[in-house]
């Protein structure tokens, strides 16, 4: 039995998130150069954005990121996290 994941697996996981989290980013009227993760009410918090930003920083800057599976580039996906 496999109990070691590997560094890849994490990886290929974020590359498939990354992607599909995009539906849940938006950007502030107010603030045209940030973008939040979530719905924007209350309920989602800061703590829900914090976790988003941190894993497409480890997404982008990832050795193993596959730019096709993850649907975009490198540059993008760190682009997000900065803007988050």
């Amino acid at each position: 039995m496999k109990t070691k994941i590997e560094a890849i697996e994490y990886s290929r996981l974020l590359e498939k998130w990354v992607k599909f989290s995009l539906r849940d980013i938006h950007t502030p009227s107010e603030r045209k150069d940030l973008e939040c993760y979530g719905t924007g009410y209350n309920e989602w918090g800061v703590q829900t954005n914090q976790k988003a930003l941190a894993a497409w920083a480890v997404a982008g800057t990832a050795p193993e990121l596959d730019e096709n599976n993850a649907g975009m580039s490198r540059e993008e996906i760190i682009e997000h996290s900065l803007r988050m």
